[in-house]
């Protein structure tokens, strides 16, 4: 089974400890779980995830989450692994009317495919004009996928460059049930 969280770590918002706390609830609850948590978090306008970002997403990690993907910053964060887990600290704006600078009016969409023995994650780069999105052409998409693979996990670089990042891992929850 799949299991997806969401929470806010912004204004009015969950306990860090209320956020642990939940993520390891549901994997003691169930060894096969795949969690997904979206979360709320980081810095406006910053392309780089903060110390803060990093060390609540390794502790939700080691609290048993599988895969996390932040939003709010309003611009593409830097991608990291951990664990073998993969954390997107966000996926920049999708719909949204600030024009302020091209980066924030681009983003990812996010493709997850998951099997019993690994995980497939495409990245798909989008432009936003006037609030409409659209995939990138791709030269484009390139470039954007380029810049940030530098700002991410070393390990990283080449699989982000390709827009698609493969992780064999063992032990999955049984997902063809």
């Amino acid at each position: 089974d799949v299991k997806f969280f969401a929470f806010n770590t912004i204004g009015y918002c969950c306990s860090l400890d209320d956020i642990i706390k939940t993520i390891k609830e549901a994997q003691k609850l169930d060894k096969n779980l795949f969690i997904i948590v979206s979360i709320h978090w980081g810095n406006e306008y910053s392309e780089n995830s903060s110390s803060y970002q990093k060390d609540l997403a390794h502790k939700m990690i080691d609290a048993g989450a599988d895969l996390i993907v932040g939003h709010h910053p309003h611009v593409v964060q830097d991608i990291e692994i951990y664990r073998n887990k993969l954390i997107f600290y966000s996926l920049g704006n999708f719909i949204f009317d600030q024009y302020l600078s091209e980066e924030t009016q681009e983003g990812i969409a996010l493709g997850l495919e998951l099997y019993q023995d690994k995980l497939i994650y495409r990245l798909f780069p989008l432009k936003s004009h006037l609030s409409q999105p659209c995939l990138m052409e791709r030269e484009e998409a390139q470039r954007f996928l380029e810049r940030l693979a530098l700002r991410s996990s070393k390990k990283l670089h080449n699989k982000i460059k390709d827009g698609i990042i493969n992780a064999v891992v063992s032990g999955l929850p049984n997902l063809t049930n």
